[in-house]
């Protein structure tokens, strides 16, 4: 797994993870805010539950957010409710939430419901409300972790190239400044070297004939 990690690292894939999880975690908070917005409107009302429908579940996201330790292909229990609106309209209506809890025909719950619109009423309890939505942030944010510390795994490796290739290209300018220095001195050194052979093959000087004379 780390090594997997550290690959991962290496090749940049930590910007699809960063992007994808920033993605579904903006997506949840949108999902979230008109959820907040659905609650705030919507009323509870008491209901009763006329019949009971047994089926699989259809997915593997409803089995996570509506079923402890669920699968997909359990059987899920959607019960069948009957609810008076405040309008004093009766309401036969079967849930779409379906989980691993089992219902009773007369058995009393709550749903929670717009006031002019029983086709989008809820069992008013938190998973079926907030429970897909927390799903769908929780893996968001996840994502984001993870490419946060792909990211820092990145960086950290740069550094330690760099960091090691840092002493090698020290030590190429004392070497070329030494290089330099000896080629100099060398250079300087043929010079006086023809002068003093200059001044010992030169021939003895001519006495001037007026010295001669005297």
């Amino acid at each position: 797994m780390k090594h997997l990690f550290l690959k991962l690292a290496g090749r940049r894939y930590h910007r699809l993870f960063l992007l994808a999880g920033l993605l579904m975690a903006a997506m949840a908070l949108y999902h979230l805010a008109g959820t907040a917005m659905f609650v705030h409107e919507a009323v509870v009302l008491p209901a009763v539950v006329t019949d009971v429908v047994q089926k699989p579940y259809d997915d593997t996201m409803k089995a996570l957010v509506h079923g402890s330790g669920s699968c997909p292909g359990d059987v899920s229990y959607q019960p069948l409710v009957r609810f008076n609106l405040p309008s004093g309209l009766v309401i036969n209506r079967m849930m779409t939430d379906a989980g691993n809890d089992d219902y009773t025909i007369g058995q009393s719950i709550e749903i929670i419901t717009p006031a002019l619109d029983p086709s989008g009423a809820r069992i008013n309890q938190w998973k079926y409300i907030w429970g897909t939505e927390t799903l769908e942030l929780g893996v968001g944010v996840l994502l984001a972790l993870v490419g946060f510390a792909l990211r820092g795994t990145l960086l950290r490796r740069r550094a330690g190239r760099t960091h090691t290739e840092s002493p090698k290209s020290a030590d190429t300018p004392a070497r070329t400044k030494r290089r330099n220095t000896a080629a100099g001195a060398r250079k300087s050194s043929t010079p006086k070297r023809r002068k003093s052979t200059s001044a010992e093959t030169a021939p003895p000087k001519r006495r001037s004939r007026r010295k001669k004379t005297e």
